[in-house]
């Protein structure tokens, strides 16, 4: 029965909306005011009607401002999106835990399931990884053939495609011959207790383009799965026959030779774990690694029953059903689900707890179902099978009567388990007790197992070939969906109401008033035109302010904005539409300009601005304190000439906190638009750019599904997906493979399109459809003009990697220290005089006069970016030049900043970029003028990046010590005096010091360059601050300010000067970052690396 809507007989809560509260508020206000004068307050009275009429204007005002958040979201008519983030963009988190990382890899679609351990080895914080993949075959190393008549099952035990002895078969290798190596002239050697040989076979192989024969040694198991009626007949012709199969070099119609089979599977499979590896290390977390993948080896399961089953019951379907059910209790899968399925359980916090998988939701539930258990007990077994009797799949819990059921009888039931083929257990009739081992998992082993099926006591046969095909094809019927549907939670929109409409109280007074839409009639005197004119001029402030509540919710998203367009945070409402208000208001012009500027001033926008920031930091979890004390510490210390006036001080002063003021506005609503990611990833160390990078891959949907292209830094199409996709989560693996594989030159291969050549990447797998994944979007005139650009493509992805990885640790950093370029750049000291450029003036007097002009390139190239607005002038050369380099300093400290810049305009319609002082002056332009705004406020982004780059040195590089374990032995070691293990969870922020030296003499003096924030102590110690915040709590962070060499002066190999930490770690960055770098290509660049900081540490120390 529904509810019947009542209305309240109580007061409204708010204020606001209760017209009995404000009549009484109103009279009391009068009746103190004016009542010696005024005492007929009846409701005949016009005052009282002007009274209520301004309570009813106030009261729908007040019903507005109560509306709910989501009503007057939705009512905005400002343009201005708020940044509601959904429950997909803020609540998960990159791995963090080995559960998460688990979850990470059982999302790929080559992992069924994964298993991530703690390695044993050194450093701490290194995983191994246990890999099952979706390939069902290539788990297992176990392969099954026929020999003799009427054809014996035998299974061969290879080594598994990870094993040391099974690497060379890891690529396609011409076999050359198989010998089988009798030991003593035994040629197989009996394995206790079970129906197994083994025997060593030598196989030669050629692996082009290698030169000459190999050899490799197999250890094969071989058990006969057939039951055997005579064993001592039949072993002795047996053997032999899987010999001759085993040295067999040629295929048949039926069967591929058997070693190259399983040179085909160790192929497939190593491919496979190298797609997996290359996109697992995009989510490796700060100071931890992936040590090792590893093949999942199996713990296999055999049941052995008797069961007596009854008249018309097929025993393979029977048998089927049992182990797939055994199956699946014994190994159950992870399994995903909807985001609609788990809604109906859980809550959003705990759906997006962790990673967000592209393969759908994984629970923790789920997950933990998958993992291995310690026992396995008859009594469950038996229960399963008696599950099959009769196809309900329930349990007996009453007495049934056996002859109408499937099963009558379950007898002798055991348990018993192998390991890489190898009984452990045999016969178990309680329990069986498994093996606990990181490198095995359980699984059913159909034809190990032993169950016999009896009928009227006569033992029935089956084939169990045909069983283990029902058993296939019913795992495979019962595979979920792929997981389909929403995989976020959309924010619920509110109500649109007209809360930015305007209806004025005029014209609800009487008309007798004459005012309002009526007006007076055309015969009214002039006396009475002008009451009327009075009367609403009385009423325009009222008027004024009511109208401003509706202009102010119609900007409601632009005042929460996390832009940093908005240029006001207080709206008003003009009101040309009232009756009359042309005689009142004059020029139009003229009231809005008084109508803004008595609405807010700068300062208070400014300040009211950064709070609304400040509030939407403080949502998430963050501020920015530190960071505006910062800015408006180095605001108070600008240069701002000499002999100042007071009254000038203090008006450069406020100019110089506003640029702060609109400084830290563009910081913090940059930082809020990073802070998804930045919170996501926080744990996370650098990852692939495709997947950090959003404006580094541009995917859009096409006829097919979905088309990505990979670009660099200028927006420049380098490769590009060669055929449609079926998901944007498939477009964004591809790419970051392709960013990764396109950094070695292997992987490239010149292919025909249309009439024209292109590049392509291949990334082998076990599927070959799979195997070209990216094509360059150049295209070339033959191969050899292709496989020319090979090189310059390898050199700009490696340089798209170093530039931008940055860890989402550093680009928090990046952000709290105000650093412009979201990049990891160079900090090299440049000389004033190799971008800057001075000329004389045409000297006016007897003075030398010195200007200067900003060059694009080294030696005074390219173009001309600046020029100085004024000349320097002194009566000796010396004075002229040093007073032109003070001025360029000041053009180096103000150009980095976009507050410092302003668009003039010297001629109608031309804008040219300027850049000014601390009081507002020129100190340089553009030579250039531009049609448009926009195009000059390009140009101020190309000038200050120029300046920024070149000139400021406010950056650091950070090194994960872990990363730098050695390689090999005799490596040489990091050394940090104090420190018994300098690698686990420890990272170094190296940071130029501001200052320059002969640091291969310890102790010599330091001379200052214009790097001055970084010579500054407080900014130190706001680095410091930031970066201890910033570190999690289990990592050790290291702050370090290093001098650069004194110019002049030669770099030795292991000084500890910034010029050698710059230039070695991006060599060893850039082997880092290339795909599967050899050892001895990279460990050269980690040992001059490692001798460099070794020195660093000790001078440090």
């Amino acid at each position: 029965m529904s509810q019947t809507t009542q209305i309240s007989p109580l007061p409204p809560e708010m204020k606001s909306q209760d017209f009995s509260f404000l009549r009484t508020e109103g009279l009391q206000l009068l009746q103190r005011i004016a009542g010696s004068s005024w005492t007929n307050h009846n409701l005949h009275d016009p005052g009282i009607t002007l009274l209520e009429a301004g309570c009813y204007a106030l009261t729908e005002m007040g019903l507005r401002l109560g509306m709910d958040i989501a009503d007057l979201v939705a009512s905005d008519t400002s343009g201005y999106q708020q940044p509601f983030f959904t429950a997909a963009r803020i609540l998960p988190s990159a791995p963090v835990t080995i559960h998460d990382i688990s979850k990470q890899l059982a999302g790929h679609p080559l992992v069924h399931n994964a298993w991530v351990y703690p390695s044993l080895s050194a450093p701490a914080g290194r995983y191994s990884v246990l890999l099952e993949l979706t390939n069902e075959a290539l788990n297992s190393n176990l392969f099954n053939t026929t020999v003799l008549a009427p054809g014996y099952v035998i299974e061969l035990g290879f080594p598994f495609w990870d094993e040391p002895v099974a690497q060379p078969f890891r690529q396609e290798v011409v076999l050359q011959n198989i010998v089988l190596e009798a030991a003593d002239g035994v040629e197989w050697n009996s394995i206790e207790d079970s129906n197994a040989w083994f025997a060593r076979f030598r196989v030669t192989y050629t692996q082009p383009p290698v030169p000459g024969n190999q050899e490799a040694v197999l250890l094969v198991v071989v058990r006969i799965i057939s039951p055997l009626q005579d064993p001592a007949t039949a072993i002795p012709l047996i053997l032999p026959a899987v010999k001759a199969k085993m040295i067999n070099l040629a295929d048949t119609p039926e069967e591929i030779a058997l070693v190259r089979q399983f040179n085909h599977r160790v192929r497939d499979a190593y491919n496979d774990m190298r797609i997996v590896r290359r996109y697992l290390g995009n989510y490796r977390n700060l100071c931890e690694d992936f040590a090792e993948f590893n093949a999942a080896r199996l713990q296999e399961i055999a049941i052995s029953a008797t069961l007596e089953i009854n008249a018309g019951v097929n025993p393979e379907n029977l048998l089927a059903d049992i182990f797939y059910h055994l199956d699946r209790f014994i190994a159950p899968d992870p399994v995903f689900e909807s985001l609609d399925t788990l809604r109906q359980r859980l809550s959003p916090e705990e759906i997006f707890e962790g990673p967000l998988l592209d393969a759908g939701f994984l629970s923790n539930t789920a997950l933990t179902a998958s993992q291995q258990a310690e026992v396995l007990y008859t009594s469950d077994i038996l229960r399963i099978i008696l599950q099959q009797r009769d196809g309900s799949g329930t349990d007996v819990i009453q007495q049934e009567n056996t002859s109408s059921r499937n099963i009558a009888a379950v007898r002798n039931v055991s348990l018993a388990n192998y390991l890489d083929n190898l009984p452990v257990t045999i016969n178990a009739r309680n329990c069986l007790h498994l093996v606990q081992s990181q490198r095995h998992i359980l699984r059913l082993s159909l034809l190990k197992s032993r169950i016999i099926c009896l009928r009227n006591g006569i033992e029935v046969g089956y084939d169990i070939n045909r069983v283990v095909q029902l058993f296939t094809y019913k795992k495979q019927s019962a595979q979920p969906p792929a997981v389909d549907g929403p995989v976020d939670i959309p924010v619920t929109p509110g109500n649109v109401y007209p809360v930015s409409e305007y209806y004025p109280l005029q014209n609800d007074l009487p008309f007798a008033y004459g005012v309002g839409e009526a007006g007076l009639p055309a015969t009214a005197s002039a006396r009475r035109k002008a009451q009327a004119l009075q009367l609403n001029g009385y009423l325009f402030f009222l008027e004024q302010l009511t109208a401003g509540v509706a202009g102010q919710l119609a900007n409601f998203n632009a005042f929460f904005s996390a832009r940093p367009e908005p240029a006001q945070t207080l709206f008003s409402y003009p009101l040309h539409e009232l009756s009359q208000v042309a005689p009142l208001l004059g020029s139009p012009g003229g009231y809005m300009t008084a109508l803004q500027a008595a609405t807010e001033q700068e300062e208070a926008f400014l300040n009211r601005r950064n709070r609304v920031l400040n509030h939407l930091l403080a949502v998430l979890g963050e501020d920015m304190y530190d960071k505006a004390e910062l800015n408006y510490r180095r605001a108070a210390k600008m240069a701002t000439g000499d002999n100042q006036l007071v009254p000038d001080l203090l008006s450069i002063q406020q100019a110089e906190r506003n640029i702060a003021s609109r400084q830290l506005i563009r910081e913090k609503a940059a930082f809020l638009h990073a802070l998804p990611a930045l919170n996501r990833d926080r744990a996370q160390s650098f990852g692939n750019p495709a997947i950090r990078r959003e404006d580094l891959v541009v995917i859009q949907p096409v006829a097919n599904g979905f088309h990505w292209t990979i670009l660099d830094v200028s927006g420049t199409p380098l490769f590009r997906s060669p055929l449609p996709l079926p998901g944007m989560a498939e477009c964004r693996q591809r790419a970051a493979a392709t960013f990764l594989l396109a950094t070695v030159a292997g992987s490239y291969s010149a292919a025909s399109s249309g009439m024209q050549y292109r590049l392509v990447i291949q990334q082998p797998g076990s599927n070959p459809a799979d195997a070209e994944i990216a094509e360059s979007v150049a295209a070339f005139a033959s191969p050899p003009a292709a496989m020319a650009a090979v090189t310059g493509l390898v050199q700009t992805m490696l340089q798209l990697w170093v530039r931008h990885t940055l860890a989402p640790i550093e680009s928090r950093l990046y952000h709290l220290l105000g650093l412009v370029l979201q990049e990891r750049r160079q900090l090299t000291y440049h000389p004033l005089d190799e971008y800057f450029e001075l000329f004389d003036d045409p000297p006016p007097d007897a003075n030398i006069h010195k200007r200067f002009r900003l060059w694009e390139l080294p030696g005074f190239a390219g173009d001309t970016l600046l020029v100085s607005e004024k000349d320097y002038a002194a009566p000796a050369d010396a004075d002229a030049v040093a007073k032109a380099q003070s001025a360029i300093q000041r053009v180096i400290d103000r150009g980095i900043l976009f507050e410092h810049y302003d668009i003039a305009e010297p001629v109608p319609s031309q804008y040219q970029p300027v850049l000014k002082d601390a009081g507002g002056d020129v100190l340089a332009r553009s030579p250039q003028t531009f049609a448009t705004p926009q195009l000059a406020r390009q140009e101020v982004n190309r000038i200050l990046f120029h300046i920024y780059r070149r000139y400021n040195l406010e950056g650091f590089y950070m090194i994960e010590h872990a990363l730098l374990y050695p390689y090999q032995d005799g490596d040489t070691d990091l050394a940090i005096p104090g420190m018994q293990d300098p690698y686990a969870f420890q990272v170094s922020f190296l940071f130029p010091s501001g200052y320059t030296s002969n640091v291969s003499l310890p102790g010599s003096p330091a001379a200052p360059t214009h790097a001055t924030s970084n010579m500054d102590p407080e900014y130190r110690k706001y680095v410091t601050q930031q970066v201890r915040k910033a570190c999690p709590a289990h990592v050790l962070p290291r702050i370090i300010w290093i001098d650069h060499m004194e110019p002049g002066q030669p770099v030795g190999a292991a000084d500890p000067c910034f010029e050698n930490v710059e230039q070695q770690y991006q060599a060893w960055l850039e082997a880092w970052f290339t795909d599967e770098t050899a050892t001895a290509v990279i460990s050269p660049l980690r040992a001059a690396l490692v001798q460099t900081l070794n020195e660093v540490f000790t001078r440090n120390s």
